[in-house]
């Protein structure tokens, strides 16, 4: 954070002497003041003051001779004393005692209380940390217990002017928070100096402690040794030169740690009771102000001196940049910059000044910036140049600058003579012209593998663009045959629809008209129905069978030919039929419930006993054809005729179909057995249709096998696309859409009922196409989220595509994968440091930003800063701040050319530049 970086902002005045003077004057002006007013304000308090502990004792000389009268209870201890006053005293007049050497602070004695037993009766017992004054000889609680209590102030005070008796007034001598808060009205003393060993005051146990005002005086204990606690207050002036006389009993015992006893009667101001500390602190610290200003103003007009000017500091203090062995205008100044200063006159870099060039590195800082002092240590914020001929050039701050340290190897920075400095550059820079020379050896092979990587990433790059541009053209196309076969399908799948219903109402009429049959049946006589019942029952079965042996027929004559034509004209002929059979059917229905409403018993008799006699010549066939003219009343010969003649249509239509090569099934309207040949045929055709696809296929893979190039970045989500390259002269989208065309061309002649091998055929391509403009489409998506990412100038960064580098340290495994994440892994727990952002410096450095939330911190993030190196190698994974990760990367991909060149001349520099000796410093 800003806090603990010390980056939180902050003001930094300089202190000019103008600013010294001026505050120190500011000072004395307000303290000054302050300082007189208080003084007057503590000299008009009046106050008497009468040390009476040495007189009141007739005579005793020595300390146990004190002790001795003062603790003999049978002696008077009655002392009288008389005062006069000096100055008028306005009441009201303050009364008190004061005492010296008496230490209320003393950690035993402080603590030596209960406050929990001076507020509430409940808490008499609580007398824990009052001992030895806790409890009575009987075990009873004292009240109040402690030292503080027990040594109570006891001396009394009474006072007369004139013969006249002074008041002395009590009330409201304690502070009005202790008497409510601190000592209860419901609290009384008991067992109060009642032992063996007397204190100070005897307390009155009728009265409760929050009315013993001299008790919360006394409790409240001082900070120091003398002390002052106020006895009362005088309501009434003192006029001055009156003789006040003090009647007092000497009884406090203060002879045992040799202390003083004083009555102290005194007024009070605006200020408070007499206190000259306050104003003479005051005065002195103003007046000292003063003088400081005072002086600090004639120095600054009798010398001054410019501001930060650090020739004044004792170590620069030295013999003048002339007697340095170096040359004073290129002193501390960087190669680059010499041009800079060959002119006369010279501009501060910051352009803020000019200077001449005598004014070069003279000692005294010209520009803010420190411009002009490159060689010396003027300028505060100068940098020195330290040429190091043979070794490591190098930058330091000014300020090191003839500091006694030899800060260049060459002792350029110690030019002054007062160190000597040997130079150490060449046998220094041995190292680092060793380390510079394998630093070239690498970069020569990491430039040889770059190059390689960034033609072979071009190369990818280009095959992908014409992989992407090809697949969007085939996209486009398959796009048109999809919709087309689509719409096809939705055709077919109305026309299935519209037949289904068709169909539904057909069985739904014809099984109106056998209910009807059935009744018209049931209506005869009982007898007639049982003669009847064995026939019919008979007659039924046969015609269902020979209904489903046409069917067949009908189905083996048609075969599973592909020619449009003679699958037209036969499920014309099979559609007329069926049409036929179904007009004739509802017709016959109609006149049969005509006939039978109209026709006597008798007749219907007569009829069915006709019948019964004919029907033993009769085929099956046509023993149906008479019960269904018996249903409808029509004559048997009339509907055989009829159907004769339906039978020669559809006979001729069969042949007509069996004389077609490439024949279709007939109808929609066939029977469940129709449907199951006609599965069996669609799944034949299918499964023809799919060996083909396949050998197809598999061609196609062979070809891109061979077709493909030796160069193959690393990929892991490459999908396998053998089904849509392009191989051959005849792709697999030219088959496709010849054979869409020639589906569409077959499936338009037909209108409904719909070829039920058609309608799967159709379905089975639009699937196929489909499944393969996905396959497309998500190529494309692919080969466009990898083409739209910045893979560097010349694509150097191409291979790191789809790679992760991987880094293991202590616990934790660190993954980085460019263009996509870097995470954190420790065991089965993954902590993703980052997505990936953008290259910053040039692509030196790859940013992953909005990782997983650091707890109550910020997003992690992750900086990988790449440097030359043979291998990608990911290294030095740490985290210098909270959440913010840094990693360093080695890879060919920066072993540029530009960078060998510029180190191979720092070699050659660094050889040819061997230095002279020079011990003499």
């Amino acid at each position: 954070s800003k806090f603990t970086q010390q980056e939180l902002p902050a003001c930094k005045p300089i202190l000019t002497p103008q600013w010294v003077i001026s505050t120190f004057i500011l000072i004395s002006a307000i303290f000054i003041p302050i300082g007189v007013v208080s003084l007057l304000a503590s000299r008009d308090v009046v106050e008497i003051v009468d040390r009476y502990d040495a007189v009141c004792i007739p005579g005793a000389s020595s300390k146990n001779e004190k002790v001795a009268f003062i603790q003999n209870e049978s002696v008077n201890k009655t002392c009288n004393r008389t005062l006069t006053v000096p100055k008028h005293m306005k009441a009201p007049i303050y009364v008190y005692y004061e005492l010296d050497n008496f230490y209320q602070n003393h950690r035993r004695y402080v603590k030596s209380r209960s406050d929990s037993q001076l507020i509430d009766p409940k808490n008499a017992n609580d007398t824990g940390a009052c001992d030895p004054e806790s409890r009575s000889s009987s075990g009873a609680p004292i009240v109040p217990c402690g030292l503080i209590a027990w040594s109570m102030f006891n001396d009394t005070y009474s006072f007369s002017r004139n013969n006249l008796q002074v008041n002395v007034s009590k009330k409201g001598i304690s502070w009005k928070s202790d008497r409510d808060s601190k000592f209860g009205k419901d609290v009384f003393p008991s067992n109060f100096q009642n032992q063996t060993m007397i204190g100070g005051a005897k307390l009155d146990s009728s009265v409760a402690l929050s009315d013993q005002e001299d008790l919360i005086v006394w409790m409240r204990t001082a900070a120091l040794p003398t002390f002052r606690k106020l006895y009362g207050k005088i309501e009434m002036d003192l006029n001055a030169g009156d003789s006040i006389e003090v009647t007092l009993k000497n009884n406090y015992n203060t002879y045992s740690f040799s202390g003083k006893k004083k009555l102290v009667l005194s007024t009070t101001s605006w200020l408070g009771g007499k206190n000259d500390f306050i104003g003479i602190a005051y005065l002195t610290i103003g007046g000292l102000c003063f003088i400081l200003a005072l002086a600090f103003t004639i120095v600054y007009l009798v010398k001054p001196r410019k501001l930060g000017d650090p020739s004044y500091l004792s170590w620069n203090k030295s013999p003048s940049v002339t007697s340095s062995p170096f040359p004073r205008d290129s002193l501390g100044i960087s190669p680059q910059d010499v041009k800079y200063f060959k002119s006369e006159i010279i501009k501060c870099k910051d352009g803020s000044k000019k200077f001449s060039k005598s004014q070069l590195n003279d000692d005294f800082c010209d520009c803010p910036d420190g411009t002009d002092e490159p060689g010396t240590s003027a300028c505060p914020g100068g940098k020195f140049y330290c040429n190091n001929a043979g070794h490591v050039p190098l930058t330091i701050f000014s300020s090191r600058v003839n500091d006694g340290i030899c800060d260049c190897c060459d002792g350029s920075d110690e030019y002054d003579g007062r160190t000597n400095c040997t130079n150490t550059c060449w046998e220094a820079g041995k190292v680092a012209r060793d380390k510079l020379q394998k630093k070239i050896a690498t970069y020569e092979e990491g430039v040889t593998i770059r190059n390689h990587e960034v033609e072979q990433a071009k190369k990818a790059i280009a095959k992908h663009e014409e992989e992407l541009s090809k697949l969007k053209n085939e996209e486009k196309v398959l796009k048109k045959l999809v919709q087309q076969l689509k719409e096809r399908k939705e055709q077919i799948e109305k026309a299935e629809e519209k037949e289904r219903l068709e169909k539904e109402k057909e069985e739904k009429k014809k099984n109106d008209s056998e209910v009807k049959a059935d009744e018209q049946i049931n209506s005869p006589t009982e007898k007639e129905h049982e003669g009847f019942d064995d026939t019919i029952g008979n007659l039924d079965d046969p015609t269902e069978e020979q209904a489903v042996d046409n069917e067949d027929n009908i189905m083996d004559e048609v075969g599973t030919g592909h020619d449009a034509e003679s699958l037209l004209s036969s499920s014309e002929a099979a559609k007329e039929l069926a049409l036929d059979d179904e007009d004739n059917l509802m017709d016959a229905a109609e006149t049969g419930h005509d006939t039978e409403s109209k026709s006597s018993p008798s007749e219907t008799v007569k009829q069915e006993n006709d019948g019964s006699e004919s029907t033993e010549g009769l085929s099956k066939e046509e023993l149906g054809r008479l019960v269904a003219s018996r249903w409808t009343g029509e004559s048997a010969d009339q509907k055989t005729k009829d159907v004769d003649d339906a039978t020669v249509e559809e006979h001729d239509a069969s042949q007509s179909t069996q004389l077609t090569d490439h024949g279709e099934d007939s109808d929609g309207y066939s029977s469940e057995m129709d449907g199951e040949n006609q599965k069996y045929d669609d799944n034949k055709y299918d499964e023809d249709t799919v060996d083909d696809e396949e050998v197809e296929d598999e061609f196609e893979e062979e070809d891109h096998d061979d077709s493909t190039e030796s160069y193959k970045p690393d990929s892991d989500d490459q999908i396998d696309f053998s089904d849509i390259t392009t191989t051959s002269s005849s792709s697999w989208l030219e088959k496709i859409q010849q054979t869409v065309r020639n589906i569409l061309q077959s499936v338009n002649l037909f209108q409904t009922p719909v070829d039920k091998s058609e309608a799967s055929h159709v379905r089975k391509e639009y699937e196929d196409s489909n499944a393969k403009l996905s396959k497309i489409q998500s190529r494309i998506s692919s080969l466009d989220e990898r083409l739209k990412h910045d893979f560097g100038m010349e694509k150097e960064f191409y291979s790191f595509y789809n790679r992760c580098f991987e880094n293991k340290q202590n616990k934790y495994v660190y993954k980085v994968c460019p263009f996509k994440q870097a995470s954190q892994v420790e065991g089965h727990s993954t902590t993703q440091l980052g997505q990936w952002e953008k290259f910053e410096d040039s692509n030196r450095v790859m940013v992953f930003s909005n990782g997983d939330k650091c707890w109550n911190g910020p997003d992690r993030s992750l900086k990988v800063r790449l440097r030359c190196g043979l291998n990608n190698e990911l290294t030095d994974v740490d985290e210098p701040s909270r959440c913010e990760y840094v990693a360093l990367l080695s890879t060919p991909a920066l072993c540029v050319e530009e960078r060998l060149k510029e180190l191979r001349q720092k070699l050659d520099r660094m050889n040819s530049e061997q230095p002279q000796s020079r011990d003499e410093l």
